[in-house]
Parts: structure tokens; sequence; C-alpha cells
């Protein structure tokens, strides 16, 4: 509506490129497709100048009053196109909360386990019950606001934030030894661009590497479900990484943060009559308040105490900082430890300490990230253990049990450690959000400096491979 463009069920109705599409069957219906043209995926391109071409053209047909009005998919002229500095194309989004969750991954989840196309050759919906099993197994971080639900019961109450997660994190594991093997390196074309695209700081030849995976991605998708399916939203998949180039990270230019404004407006409903003044006498009442807490509210007062407790309920309580930016959280206890802990320790050391009695927590913040020891034993459905970490120059995987502090030993004044169980990685690459990993029996003592980030650790039930899930950036919210 705002660019007077036709609705993606017409021809030329995609932003990006003038493809007219086609039509094709799809059950008892048609759908309006885009198949992948090999020598020119994303071309024709549109510009601007021919954006204002076609809009007088169309404005003609109108005047004329011509049976057909639109001209390559524009129907009239747009408000944008009167700012001289705004790129009418480049400057409008594609919106991967819409487009690629709730578009291509929903997509993806009918095709294999919708009951009305179990007999379809993609289909693997006689394996949902395992599926599902291994998928609830999954004990995801703090960070993932929604634990995983089931396909079969609830896939039609899912949110896009749980398409995401599933995208990202738990399908290549769960869907590992289910669906064939060309299916399933097919789809971990889209899983590992999309991971690309989502990261911060991505370099030119990583997304040019993700516009090789989406462009795979499509020319092999009419091969190996069908054309009907090849919609806008997956034939916007190749325009994908010219719109991060123009615009920067997926997650900067997605509806997820309007979605959340939506939620926070709503809880300011109380009643069926005057909304829109109780929307306005809400958000007037919440943009007084700061102002009238510099006015009112002495600094370091219970009273403050209360107003940030109020203002921000979910943030943690922090205890001592161990350094800039890291803080213990939750309780020290003084302990003795294990023969294998304390070898663990000497090695780091490299040298006996003078007794194993040391004060040992179990979680701290680090930078926005949270690391959770596995001995947290209030943690029963998250697991927030895994790190990754730089030992030897090389990049290593593990699981933190507790975090030992060395401030009994002269040479390491002030130190901590995280008594880690190392997993050892055999397939790493930094273009990889998903890692496979396997169980050792050494046991590290990592100095928390040398921790990179956290990760999540996912050991789907009945599945003899884990996996390590690295997270694409800190600043998404889901």
């Amino acid at each position: 509506m705002l660019c007077n463009g036709v609705q993606y069920n017409g021809s030329y109705s995609c932003w990006k490129c003038m493809q007219k599409g086609e039509t094709a069957k799809s059950g008892k219906g048609h759908a309006h497709v885009f198949p992948f043209i090999q020598d020119n995926p994303k071309g024709p391109q549109r510009c601007r100048e021919n954006v204002i071409e076609d809009s007088r053209n169309a404005l003609q047909n109108m005047e004329n009053k011509s049976k057909v009005i639109a001209v390559n998919g524009i129907k009239g002229p747009s408000w944008l196109t009167f700012f001289p500095l705004f790129n009418i194309i480049d400057g409008i989004a594609i919106d991967y909360m819409h487009g690629v969750l709730l578009g291509v991954m929903k997509l993806m989840l009918k095709l294999w386990f919708s009951p009305q196309l179990k007999n379809k050759v993609f289909s693997i919906h006689n394996h949902i019950a395992d599926v599902d099993k291994k998928l609830q197994s999954i004990r995801p971080t703090l960070n993932i606001t929604r634990l995983p639900r089931s396909i079969e019961n609830d896939l039609k109450y899912w949110k896009a934030n749980e398409y995401r997660s599933f995208l990202l994190y738990y399908s290549l594991p769960v869907l590992h030894g289910t669906l064939d093997n060309t299916r399933f390196n097919h789809f971990a074309l889209l899983v590992n661009a999309i991971h690309i695209l989502l990261k911060n700081g991505s370099t030119k030849n990583e997304i040019m590497r993700a516009e090789s995976f989406l462009m795979e991605f499509n020319s092999y998708f009419e091969q190996l479900y069908d054309i009907c399916y090849m919609t806008l939203n997956v034939h916007q998949l190749v325009h994908l990484a010219d719109s991060v180039k123009c615009l920067g990270p997926l997650y900067t230019h997605s509806c997820f943060s309007f979605e959340d404004k939506n939620g926070y407006l709503l809880k300011m409903i109380r009643g069926t009559q005057n909304i829109d003044n109780q929307i306005i006498t809400g958000v007037s009442f919440v943009q007084k308040i700061p102002e009238l807490k510099l006015k009112f509210i002495v600094e370091g007062t219970e009273l403050d105490k209360l107003y940030k407790s109020i203002e921000s309920p979910n943030i943690l309580k922090r205890g001592e900082m161990i350094t800039q930016g890291i803080y213990i959280l939750g309780s020290i206890k003084m302990r003795t430890l294990t023969k294998h802990a304390l070898d663990a320790l000497c090695k780091y050391l490299d040298f006996a300490p003078p007794n194993d009695y040391f004060a040992t927590f179990r979680r701290i913040e680090m930078n926005d990230n949270l690391v959770y020891g596995m001995e947290y034993a209030r943690m029963t459905k998250r697991d927030n253990s895994a790190i990754m970490f730089k030992h030897n120059g090389k990049v290593c995987f593990g699981r933190v049990c507790f975090f030992i502090r060395l401030d009994c030993i002269e040479q390491r004044a002030n130190t901590v450690v995280a008594y880690t169980e190392c997993l050892k990685c055999v397939n790493y690459s930094d273009l990889s959000g998903i890692l496979s990993v396997k169980k050792t029996e050494i046991t590290q003592c990592v100095p928390i400096v040398n921790i990179i980030e956290s990760c999540m650790y996912v050991s789907p039930e009945g599945s003899k491979t884990s996996y390590i899930c690295r997270f694409p950036n800190r600043l998404e919210s889901d």
C-alpha cells in the first residue's frame, strides 16, 4: 500500500525485480509462483527511475480508464518518490520475520509434517512423533523466551520467535537422520545463510557466501518439492543478501520490535470504551514517569530502589564484580575440590596449590552473556552451561560445571576459572551456526577472560550426536 504496488499474489509483485512470475496449480486452486531463472535469478532489477516511469504510465492508464492499470506491478505514484535522497527500491526492506520465519520456515514445516501432504515424496509426517520427542527434550538458554512446543499439536499456535528458534537452533539437530540427506543438506543452506545475515558485522565475503547459499537453495527447491510452493517468500530469498548490504543485518529492519510494541500498547487497554484515549493516556503517563523521578526521587533511597525494581524487574542482582563487565551472580561458597577438579586446576596453574579448599560459585554475567554451571540445580528446563573459549590460540567448546576463585593463590591473585567439561567439535566453521560436538572425558580450567561467548548445547533425546548452537548476535530480542 505504501509503495502503491500489487500484492504478493499478482504479476510483478516482487519489489526488487521485474520478474512477472506465473500461475501454477496448487491443490484445488492456483498460486502465483516465481520459478528460479538460472541465468538471471535477481533480474531484471528495478531502479528508482523505472519505478517513477511505470507509476506515470499507470496514472495515465487510470486517467484513460484502461482495464489494466498496473504497469510492471506499479499501480501509481508513491509518496516515497518525493523524497529526493530516498531510494525507493533499496530503502524498502524485506522483513525476515514475515518473509523467512512466518513465510519460508512455516512452509517447510508444512511440507514435511502436514497430514494433507503425507503421500508426497518429501513428507516425513510418519516421523512427527520422533521429531517432537527430540524437539521437546531440548533445554534452550535463558535468552530464548519460549520453550520448544510440539509440531503435531501446537504448530498452529507457534509465534514468529518459535519459528526463529527452530530455524537457527533446533531444526538441524532434530531433523538429522529423519530427513533424507539431499533435503537435509538443502535446508542447511537456508539455516547457514540466515545465521550469517543475522550476524553483527558480517564481512562482504560472508554476505556473498550467504547469497550463494540462498541461490543454491532456490535453484533446487522446485526439484526437491514442487513449483507451486515457490511463492514470493521463497523468491525473495535471492534478494535478501542485497537487503543486508543496503540496510544492515536482518534484525535491524525486521518487524519484531514493532510486534513487541504492539503488545506493550495492548497492555494499556483496560476496557472496551474509548480505546484511543486509553492508549494516549497510558503512553503519556509512561513518558512522564522519568521526569517525575528526577524531580521527586532521591538517588540511593529505598524509594529509588523500589522504582528501579519496577522499571527493570528482570535485571539480575549482580554480586561481586570480577573485572570490567563480568559479575558474580548468587552466593560464593567454600568447598573441597574433587580429585578431577583439583587435577585440572593443577594443570592450569602448573603447580600444586597448598590446599584443595576454594571459593566457588555457579553463575556469572559476562558482557551480555549468562553462564550457569551445570551444578546450578534450579535450572531444570534450561541450560546455560555451554561456552566457546580460546585455548592455545584455538577455538574450543565445553560445558561449565562451576567457577573457582583463586584469591588464595599469590601467583593467580583475583583470577576466576571455569571448571569445564570439554567438547570435541568435528566440523568447526565460522560460517556455520550449528556445530556437531562429541562429549569427552577431558576436564579443563578455563580462565573467564578466555571465554569468547556463551552458546546453546543441544542434545536431543535419542540422538547419537550433540550440537553447539552459536547465537548470530546479542542485540536481537525474540
